[in-house]
């Protein structure tokens, strides 16, 4: 005998509709087909298995995008060129050094966020310097980004 969560979908659709043309027939009454029907779907869910793993099918690698920014200046926070941005993991141990280019952005690939977790961010620019933390990441899709404002 194959157990609940055995079957397929369909399966589980085609026993719940057969059971129900059962009921139909055998039952003439609706309040007992209610209570039955709940107590079978609350059976067929209870006894699911609840430990599901999706694949995750990404059109983006995963990254660590950091947009540095100065001071507010006219209502607007002026990029950071040639700030240096250094990537540390959750046992604080440098990852990886850059510089961020003309739009204030550095990206860090998944090969220098090595493992999942939380990073830390810390940007410099002279006497300018600021620091920020990464939620936990999984990497397993899409483009994490974090905004270093220097001061």
């Amino acid at each position: 005998m194959k157990r609940v969560h055995d079957l397929s979908l369909t399966q589980v659709n085609n026993y719940l509709a057969s059971y129900i043309e059962y009921l139909n027939v055998k039952i003439k009454n609706n309040e007992m087909k209610k209570i039955i029907f709940i107590l079978l779907t609350t059976f067929l869910v209870v006894s699911c298995d609840r430990n599901l793993d999706f694949d995750t099918i990404s059109t983006t690698d995963p990254s660590l995008e950091v947009l540095v920014e100065g001071a507010v200046t006219n209502n607007t926070y002026p990029k950071i060129n040639g700030a240096t941005v250094k990537l540390y993991n959750s046992d604080n141990q440098l990852l990886a050094t850059k510089t961020t280019d003309a739009t204030g952005k550095v990206i860090f690939t998944e090969q220098e966020l090595a493992k999942e977790g939380k990073f830390k961010v810390v940007a410099t620019k002279g006497a300018l310097n600021g620091e920020g933390e990464t939620a936990y990441m999984l990497l397993n899709d899409g483009v994490t980004l974090i905004i270093i404002s220097i001061i």
